[in-house]
């Protein structure tokens, strides 16, 4: 009788396409993606006096930090409460700012780990960013409640309107346009380890190139305005305003450039990754 056949159910090889974008690995890993995920989650809130309430009291004092700095600086918002206008802007940053960092140090503190067992990265990475989409998600329904206070009991001047319901498709090229930037920085912090103080000297000033701190309308110079739209955190920014507050800038032809140099930017932060993966082990 012959010897049956030994039949694997998956193959590490080093053989692999610049262009795989490893879905099937994810969704195969899934379940892998929700223990990293709960991990890292009970990770960052053990041993805190506050815990998980640090994700609802973190925007709160932002806010009230750019809104006394806007206060000082006589920024005009248009119409909207300050308030709301600086805790979207916050918000919003926040979520892109925080993943762009976690992503260009991700192959250097995932180094213990993935020098020593296969894991496959694209899963271990987005096991990361579900921590921030969660906090994320904490923060805009709390957002949404003092925006209803605010409409209901002190009748302010903001109109969210049907754009709102297309924020989900906005917010998944936000966080592509995050991880693939972060991805595409992270091989230069994987082989110059000092360019990391570049990166956050450079989120820094990307805070005052996007309108978060200031509606876009402020800019009245249109060549300025436009060198700002080629900023695609400023679409973003303002999309949400539009979206929730009724206020801001909205043209669907920026939007979607927005999307697409989120798409080329995650495309090529992935095909990077597959090209360091062979000599990964011996850089870091």
């Amino acid at each position: 009788m012959a010897k049956e056949k030994d039949r694997w159910t998956s193959v590490v090889t080093s053989e692999i396409s610049h262009f795989k974008m490893w879905w099937s690995e994810m969704w195969k890993d899934r379940y892998l993606i929700y223990l990293l995920f709960r991990k890292d989650f009970v990770s960052k809130y053990k041993q805190t006096a506050l815990g998980p309430f640090w994700v609802v009291l973190q925007p709160i004092m932002a806010t009230f930090a750019f809104f006394f700095f806007g206060k000082m600086v006589n920024v005009s918002v248009g119409t909207v409460p300050p308030f709301l206008f600086y805790m979207l802007g916050t918000i919003v940053w926040s979520l892109t700012s925080t993943i762009f960092q976690k992503i260009t140090q991700f192959l250097i503190e995932s180094s213990a780990l993935l020098t020593k067992v296969y894991v496959p990265k694209l899963s271990l990475l987005w096991s990361r960013v579900c921590v921030d989409i969660l906090n994320f998600f904490v923060k805009l329904v709390l957002f949404l409640a003092i925006l209803g206070y605010f409409i209901f009991f002190k009748n302010a001047n903001a109109s969210p309107n049907l754009w709102a319901l297309f924020f989900p498709v906005v917010l998944f090229f936000q966080m592509l346009f995050a991880v693939g930037t972060g991805l595409l920085l992270s091989a230069l912090t994987l082989r110059y380890r000092d360019i990391v103080n570049v990166i956050n000297f450079l989120v820094q000033s990307l805070l005052f190139v996007t309108p978060v701190l200031y509606p876009l309308s402020v800019v009245e110079d249109p060549k300025y305005q436009k060198l700002l739209l080629f900023n695609p955190l400023t679409e973003y920014a303002e999309f949400y305003r539009y979206a929730f507050l009724g206020e801001g800038f909205l043209d669907p032809f920026w939007l979607a450039y927005a999307f697409t140099i989120a798409v080329l930017a995650y495309v090529g932060g992935v095909i990077l990754l597959n090209r360091i993966e062979k000599v990964y082990a011996d850089v870091v």
